[in-house]
């Protein structure tokens, strides 16, 4: 419901509450690096509507989604098995 309330509804204290958790944990792998952008960019793949879309129609399949988060998890250059 949230996402449907308006273009930023999203964004609120469940998001905050992930971004915030997300952030601290790749300050533990990379505190180099801007991680509250970092979190931004691997939570907004995960955007309910989309993926439910992208599922219904066909154009990505469950496996697909995995193969990709893990891409994106890989890029960090961790010893991360999926």
């Amino acid at each position: 419901m949230a996402e449907t309330a308006g273009p930023f509804a999203r964004f609120g204290d469940a998001y905050d509450l992930y971004h915030r958790h997300l952030a601290m944990l790749i300050a533990q792998i990379r505190p180099d690096r801007a991680t509250s952008y970092l979190a931004d960019i691997l939570l907004a793949p995960l955007a309910a509507p989309l993926l439910a879309h992208r599922l219904h129609t066909g154009k990505l399949t469950p496996e697909c989604v995995k193969a990709g988060l893990d891409d994106i998890i890989t890029a960090f250059g961790t010893d991360y098995v999926g």
